[in-house]
């Protein structure tokens, strides 16, 4: 059974820094400062979709699997880059007849920085892109067959763009595109590349 490797990226403290600063009602974490009498401008919007994992012989059939997430982002009033940080969570299992069951998720926390275009009509596209912290998990196990499990922690990119429109006074409909790559940094382990589609339901406050 293998276990689970040694973080070797920064993303993992700068991720941690994030959520504690989040957390401790810090003042917005952008490389830019915003005054007492400024309020940050801060949107929160939870994910649900479909992840894609290239790697199918890591994952077989549970290599398309059903996600959730939430995502948030804060800003300068007015300035066209904010701060982000995401977490998604997907999981699938198959039982074929003839073969051990197979258990699988996957995990990934994402910090970065995210473009605002200029607003088309009701429309608000987006762009952004930073690092990621991954996390997989392969399971097999059935009568007759030895049980197998495959932990592994990587680091990351990643890069998504969408769109949302308002919907109401407060809900904010929209659609996120996103890919996920690590493979290329440690080549051992899990191969947890992805991309992913999602819906997202959310506000702004």
């Amino acid at each position: 059974m293998k276990t689970a490797r040694r973080m070797r990226s920064p993303a993992a403290g700068m991720i941690i820094v994030a959520l504690v600063a989040a957390c401790a009602g810090a003042p917005p974490l952008t490389p830019f400062s915003t005054g007492d009498e400024e309020a940050p401008e801060r949107g929160f919007a939870v994910l649900v979709g479909a992840r894609d994992l290239e790697a199918e012989s890591d994952f077989g059939s549970t290599d398309e699997q059903p996600l959730g997430g939430a995502e948030l982002h804060w800003a300068r009033p007015g300035a066209p880059l904010a701060l982000e940080l995401g977490l998604s969570y997907s999981t699938d299992a198959d039982e074929p007849s003839l073969a051990p069951e197979l258990e699988t998720e996957v995990a990934d926390l994402g910090l970065g920085l995210r473009y605002r275009f200029t607003d088309l009509g009701v429309f608000h596209p987006y762009l952004a892109g930073g690092l990621a912290l991954l996390y997989g998990r392969t399971e097999s196990e059935g009568p007759g067959f030895p049980t197998t499990e495959d932990t592994d922690w990587d680091g990351g990119v990643y890069a998504h763009g969408g769109v949302w429109a308002p919907f109401g006074d407060d809900l904010r409909l929209g659609l996120d595109l996103r890919w996920v790559g690590s493979d290329w940094i440690e080549s051992d382990g899990l191969d947890l590349d992805h991309t992913a589609i999602a819906l997202t339901f959310g506000t702004g406050f």
